[in-house]
This record gives structure tokens, C-alpha cells and sequence, in this order.
């Protein structure tokens, strides 16, 4: 069975983050799959993946702050051993860097995702190797690894 394309929609989890998050992809594409545009290896940007929700790696272990302010919405508990109870801090993911403009001026190059990797080589899709169901990407800041759940094409 041949892997399928991934288009516009399609469900995306990183290992580090909180949550799952939906790939959105430009309208400048020619070719639909669906009536949804087909993810290129450049679609890495803020524009096409927005934050994981909060990131484990960045999130170190602090001692507990106590008194009233404290809530367990913005950190979790964590046994320490010894009789001490350390929390995890609660850092949300942050997707850097935006699409230069169509003149390839703009944009943000401080990018916190590599390319796709593992992408169909010999099928472009604006001039970008095409995604595929086993493509992934690795995030420079967090070390976590994004993979696809779910393609976005009707079953």
C-alpha cells in the first residue's frame, strides 16, 4: 500500500508538547487532493503549524512556590523523594519564524523546525518535495520530534 500525501488539515503531534494541532497549507498550490491543498517540505513556518500547547523539554523542575498564588493550571506535581514534592514548570511551546514574502523578502529566519524530512523526493508540490504520511520534523528548540497522526485526506 502506498504511503498518502498529506494535505491541508492534517493532524500533526510532537513528542514534547501538550497537544495535537492541525497543519494548515497556503492556497499558492496548484494540485488538491480532496479539495485540500498537498503539504510541501517547506511548510515549517508559525503560518502552517501553530504551538504544541506546553513543551516537557523546556519545562525544568522547581521547588514548589506555595501560598495562595500558586495553581496547579500552570505546573505539576512531581514526587521528588526525600520527603520533597518538586513541580514541573508549564513552558509553552513557541513556533518561530514566518514565510518570507512572495518577492522572498520578510519573514522571520530565526526558524525553530527543521524542513520535512523523509518527504516524497520525486514528487514536487510548488518546487518542494511532497509530505508524506512518514515524514516528520525535528524542532531545534524543544529537541522534540513532530510526526503526523492523521494525513487529512477523507479515509
Amino acid at each position: 500500500m502506498s504511503e498518502k500525501y498529506v494535505v491541508h488539515g492534517a493532524k500533526l503531534k510532537c513528542n514534547q508538547g501538550s497537544a495535537c494541532v492541525l497543519l494548515s497549507v497556503k492556497d499558492d498550490r496548484r494540485i488538491k487532493i480532496d479539495g485540500k491543498y498537498i503539504a510541501n517540505k517547506s511548510d515549517v513556518f508559525k503560518e502552517n503549524i501553530p504551538a504544541f500547547g506546553n513543551c516537557q523539554a523546556l519545562g525544568g523542575l522547581v521547588d514548589p512556590p506555595g501560598g495562595p498564588d500558586w495553581s496547579p493550571n500552570h505546573m505539576t506535581l512531581i514526587s521528588g523523594g526525600m520527603d520533597r514534592n518538586l513541580v514541573r514548570e508549564n513552558i509553552p511551546c513557541e513556533i518561530m519564524g514566518s514565510r518570507p514574502d512572495d518577492d522572498g523578502l520578510g519573514g522571520d529566519p530565526n526558524i525553530s523546525l527543521t524542513p520535512w524530512l523523509d518527504c516524497k523526493e520525486d514528487v514536487l508540490i510548488g518546487g518542494h518535495p511532497a509530505v508524506v504520511e512518514s515524514s516528520y520534523i525535528m524542532c531545534t528548540v524543544g529537541g522534540g520530534t513532530i510526526e503526523i497522526i492523521e494525513s487529512g485526506q477523507s479515509e
